[in-house]
């Protein structure tokens, strides 16, 4: 299970209620996702909110890398369990252009800890494969998984 959240709604009744609900073999199957720019706006806030949950048990992930960001954050020193790149030509082309540096990102990160998200196609998980990544999200994936899924 994966929930979007900020760095502030950790701290919240709303999350403490939450918290206290799960055993925690259910927490280990969480994973709390907090966007690039949240982290960033306030880092000692970050901090806190990473150290309260995993030490509860929860994974952490930082959503919403692109090819620029990718190259600049390092997932361990941030202590992040997960975290997920967004999928777009873009990105290929960046790769295209600057494939090695790409590829040592990919491999600091871990590639079984990144996530390509956003991936509509068969092509963009083939190409996430080529990178060696092997987590992967989005409508194709979605679709393959459940075949009668549909938005009507």
């Amino acid at each position: 299970v994966s929930v979007n959240l900020n760095v502030e709604s950790i701290f919240t009744e709303w999350f403490k209620k939450f918290d206290n609900f799960l055993d925690i073999a259910q927490k280990s199957m969480v994973v709390v996702e907090f966007h690039i720019s949240d982290i960033f706006s306030d880092f000692s806030l970050f901090l806190k909110a990473r150290d309260f949950l995993q030490t509860r048990g929860y994974r952490v992930l930082l959503d919403g890398l692109d090819h620029h960001s990718m190259l600049q954050v390092d997932r361990e020193s941030l202590g992040l369990d997960l975290a997920k790149i967004i999928w777009s030509n873009d990105l290929e082309a960046a790769i295209e252009i600057d494939n090695e540096k790409f590829l040592l990102s990919v491999e600091r990160f871990g590639a079984n800890r990144l996530i390509l998200s956003r991936c509509d196609t068969k092509y963009a998980i083939n190409y996430g494969k080529a990178l060696g990544i092997a987590l992967f999200q989005g409508w194709f994936i979605d679709k393959a998984l459940i075949p009668s899924y549909s938005l009507a």
